[in-house]
């Protein structure tokens, strides 16, 4: 469940659903558990979601997850493509909107394509944090590297 202010009053949720016998994702009042809007079933284990302010575009939080084309407003509208990842955002550059965090690399949401910020580098680093859910391409954070926001950290063989 993915929680979030897309522009109507109070909070809404996202839920992507890891069956094919729901809604692929669907969108509801936070409180009351209406659902307000969903998207088809894909067929497929949908298993990933964001609901966040990625383009500056459009007003709010916007929706999307790994089955379901399109990003989604508050009313089910599609203001724009689907982001190249479904995995995390972050703060990174200091403006209005988050970027996309994907394993390795940061990337800024554009109408047409991501914009690559910043490419993590390969440095040896036997004693980073290893994620709390150990998948593909899931950054960790450490919080001895300091200033925040511009410090990830990503385990893989040894390598960050």
């Amino acid at each position: 469940m993915h929680v979030g202010d897309p522009g109507r009053p109070g909070l809404e949720e996202l839920e992507v659903d890891e069956t094919t016998t729901r809604y692929s994702a669907w969108f509801a009042d936070a409180r009351t558990g209406q659902i307000l809007w969903h998207r088809p079933d894909c067929g497929c284990d949908d298993g990933r979601g964001v609901l966040d302010d990625v383009y500056a575009g459009s007003p709010g939080a916007g929706s999307w997850s790994s089955g379901v084309s399109g990003l989604h407003g508050a009313e089910g509208q599609s203001p724009g493509r689907k982001p190249g990842s479904a995995d995390f955002t972050l703060r990174w550059d200091g403006d209005p909107v988050r970027e996309l965090l994907d394993g390795a690399h940061v990337d800024e949401y554009g109408t047409g394509a991501d914009n690559r910020a910043l490419r993590i580098c390969s440095t040896p680093v036997p004693t980073a944090p290893r994620p709390v859910v150990p998948a593909p391409r899931v950054p960790c954070t450490c919080p001895e590297l300091r200033p925040w926001p511009r410090r990830t950290v990503r385990r893989g063989r040894g390598r960050v």
